[in-house]
C-alpha cells in the first residue's frame, strides 16, 4: 500500500511540473510587453506635462502623434485613435492593417480642468520583430 502512495506522488509531481513548463513564455511575448510599457510611459509623460488632456479632449491627433515621435519614431509604426464614453471620436486610421505583430495601448483620461469629458487614447503599433 505504501509502494502505491509514494507512486502515485511522484506521478502528480511530475504531472505539476509538465504542466507547468510546457509552454514557457516566449521571447517576442516579452518583447511585446515591454513596447506596452514604453508606450504608456511615453503617453503618462505626455499627461504629466498637461498637453495630452487638453488634445485628447480637443481631438487632436496629430498632435499626440506628433508630441510622440521622439519617444516612438525610431521603433515603431504606430497611429493614435481618440474614443469617448461610447464610440471613436475620430476616423480608424486606414493604413492599420491587422497583423500578427499589432499591439494595442490604452490609456483613459478624465478631461481637462474644469471640464469632464472622459476620452480613451489607444495606440496601435506595429512592425517590429
Amino acid at each position: 500500500m505504501f509502494v502505491l502512495e509514494v507512486i502515485l506522488g511522484i506521478l502528480m509531481i511530475l504531472f505539476i511540473v509538465v504542466y507547468l513548463f510546457r509552454n514557457p513564455v516566449s521571447v517576442s511575448s516579452s518583447r511585446f510587453v515591454d513596447f506596452k510599457i514604453q508606450i504608456y510611459e511615453a503617453l503618462a509623460s505626455l499627461d504629466k506635462t498637461g498637453d495630452l488632456r487638453k488634445m485628447a479632449v480637443d481631438n487632436n491627433v496629430n498632435g499626440i502623434k506628433t508630441d510622440l515621435n521622439p519617444f516612438l519614431a525610431d521603433l515603431l509604426s504606430y497611429e493614435v485613435v481618440i474614443y469617448n464614453s461610447t464610440a471613436n471620436i475620430t476616423n480608424y486610421p486606414s493604413n492599420i492593417t491587422v497583423q500578427n505583430n499589432t499591439i494595442a495601448v490604452s490609456y483613459f483620461v478624465s478631461g481637462d480642468l474644469g471640464k469632464y469629458s472622459p476620452r480613451d487614447i489607444r495606440v496601435f503599433a506595429w512592425g517590429f520583430e
